[in-house]
């Protein structure tokens, strides 16, 4: 890993734990989702979930936002995945 770029993901979370992550089982968190509101969304899992994404996105959102978006669109329960999986 140590000759990889580090400001990929995967590389990363590679270096980090490991292990690369583990993209079996993955289940999709939201689906047909407008791109205004889809990466709100996204942000908003990345904010408030351990995702693999190392560096912020386009969209910066405080923690109390982030569960206020994500309370407002709802959320399959029990899903266990990380904000990675958001389609």
């Amino acid at each position: 890993m140590s000759h990889h770029r580090t400001s990929n993901s995967l590389v990363v979370h590679a270096r980090d734990k490991g292990h690369l992550p583990a993209c079996h089982g993955v289940k999709i968190l939201h689906t047909g989702l407008e791109k205004k509101l889809r990466k709100p969304v996204k942000a908003a899992h990345i904010t408030t979930e351990e995702a693999t994404n190392h560096k912020e996105g386009f969209v910066c959102l405080s923690r109390t936002a982030a569960k206020l978006i994500i309370s407002t669109i709802g959320r399959p329960p029990d899903t266990g995945q990380s904000a990675s999986t958001i389609s």
